[in-house]
């Protein structure tokens, strides 16, 4: 047995109610869209560095043949082997 006024009352607070809720399932969406892209950057972001960690770097291939590391011009001696059984006294100069 409510007034007027009093109904006007209970059908602003529903109202007012009803807006918040629907604001917070708006504002829930939101946060797990910018959680699921922030989880989708941060992966691609790790893949990213293993493939770039784990690639092999052409850049530092040399371009000479094996056995031709000595300087054009130069005279290179080629040091025999010693002895396996170590009687050869040690060679520190090449």
């Amino acid at each position: 047995m409510g007034t007027e006024k009093r109904a006007r009352q209970k059908a602003g607070r529903q109202i007012r109610i009803e807006q918040a809720e629907a604001a917070r399932r708006k504002a829930q969406a939101r946060n797990r869209v910018i959680g699921g892209l922030v989880v989708v950057v941060v992966g691609l972001l790790l893949v990213a560095g293993v493939v770039l960690l784990t690639r092999k770097d052409d850049a530092t291939v040399s371009t000479a043949s094996p056995g031709t590391t000595a300087a054009p011009g130069s005279t290179v001696v080629p040091t025999p082997c010693p002895p396996a059984d170590g009687s050869a006294a040690r060679t520190t100069s090449f």
